[in-house]
């Protein structure tokens, strides 16, 4: 056990020189994007590999693999889901799963891809939906989310040190202390777009809406998706 600790530990140190040493060299923009996706991936797939199948669940043992759902609709599997709808304007992306698993969904995602990214849409501000956006945002790319997202993210934020000890009891990959590594860090979502609760429509070849429901979070939003 020990050994094997250790092993991961050393992979992980050699994760965080890769990132350090492409953050602070003049590499261009998309190959760095590239480099910290392929190195989340990589601690992502560590993680995994060293949970117990009796922990989370077993959330974790579900295939992290792309399902279409309808025209234009897929989905990204995994301990949370990631949705891509394409649209004539470009592509929407409704949540961006957990941080360990999200590079990978994106992988798969891209290949559906059509047109930039024009949204980003997150139901609530809970880690396992918004640990992709780093990985999936662009300069022209809206977040929209309920106009209480900030505040919700800050107080959870504030309560990560006892929250993080909890969490470990069901994730016990998870570090003692919380990561400081940006790719794997919570928080730090910006949303360009607030909502309240009246519905919010995207202009596309596809009619959207998205309203406030009830679920594990009082602000947590929900999309409809339709042609028109």
């Amino acid at each position: 056990m020990q050994k094997r600790k250790r092993l991961i530990a050393a992979l992980l140190a050699a994760v965080a020189l890769l990132l350090y040493y492409v953050a602070t060299s003049s590499t261009g923009e998309k190959v760095k994007r590239a480099v910290e996706i392929k190195a989340a991936s990589v601690v992502g797939n560590i993680a995994i590999r060293n949970m117990s199948d009796d922990v989370a669940g077993g959330f974790h043992n579900i295939p992290i693999e792309v399902v279409q759902l309808a025209d234009n609709v897929y989905q990204a599997r995994g301990i949370a889901n990631t949705h891509l709808i394409t649209t004539a304007d470009g592509s929407v992306l409704f949540d961006s799963g957990i941080s360990i698993q999200a590079a990978q969904q994106l992988e798969l995602l891209k290949a559906q891809q059509q047109g930039p990214l024009t949204h980003i849409i997150l139901s609530h501000s809970h880690a396992d939906h918004i640990g992709g956006v780093r990985f999936w945002r662009d300069k022209e790319t809206e977040i929209v989310a309920h106009r209480e997202f900030a505040e919700e993210q800050r107080y959870l934020t504030e309560l990560e040190p006892y929250l993080w000890a909890r969490n470990r009891i069901v994730f016990p990959w998870m570090p003692e202390q919380p990561t400081r590594q940006p790719m794997l860090r919570y928080g730090g979502v910006e949303p360009t777009v607030t909502v309240d609760h009246r519905d919010y429509r995207l202009d596309s070849d596809r009619a959207f809406a998205f309203t406030q429901a009830v679920g594990e979070e009082p602000l947590r939003m929900m999309a409809y998706v339709a042609s028109h």
